[in-house]
């Protein structure tokens, strides 16, 4: 008994459509979630939903606030806290960011990304600020503390009219 020959164009049509269908399926089930594959600043948070992606990069965040920086001034060792500077993760637009990734091209480049997916990490920069101010102030002290002479460049000042000059002075 010979197959019926609309079983040749179905056979090759269902498997054509089979990844679309999953697809859709996986898009469909997932729209709360993260895609796949997805990190912030190598933290994995793909298929995680926003609250858990959130603990995540705020537990990281955490620990770079709790690791000691060591610098050296002058033969002098140093230790920086993070808070002392006022490290800060802006976590939340990153996590906004990184539910935009794969999901923002349109039907067929997100179908493409959603395929690629499964063999590629996209990463997501998470933002790092510190208080200038205090980076310079804590540096400030560094220096008066490492460095006994320090150079002057010299300066011209005025003063109730009346002009003053300091010369340059060598030094570290």
């Amino acid at each position: 008994m010979r197959p019926p020959r609309a079983i040749f164009a179905v056979v090759p049509l269902a498997i054509a459509l089979l990844p679309l269908g999953i697809y859709l399926a996986d898009r469909a089930t997932s729209t709360a979630e993260i895609a796949r594959n997805v990190t912030v600043s190598g933290i994995p948070v793909g298929g995680m939903s926003r609250a858990d992606a959130i603990l995540a990069v705020e537990s990281y965040e955490n620990t770079l606030r709790t690791n000691t920086g060591v610098f050296g001034v002058n033969g002098k060792t140093f230790k920086l806290s993070p808070v002392s500077v006022g490290l800060e993760a802006e976590v939340r637009p990153a996590i906004d960011d990184a539910f935009g990734v794969r999901r923002s091209g349109g039907p067929l480049a997100d179908f493409r990304s959603w395929l690629l997916s499964f063999s590629s990490t996209e990463d997501v920069d998470l933002d790092i600020n510190f208080d200038d101010e205090a980076i310079e102030e804590q540096i400030e002290t560094w220096e008066a503390e490492a460095i006994p002479n320090p150079a002057f460049s010299g300066s011209v000042t005025v003063e109730d009219g009346v002009v003053k000059s300091e010369y340059p002075q060598t030094g570290l």
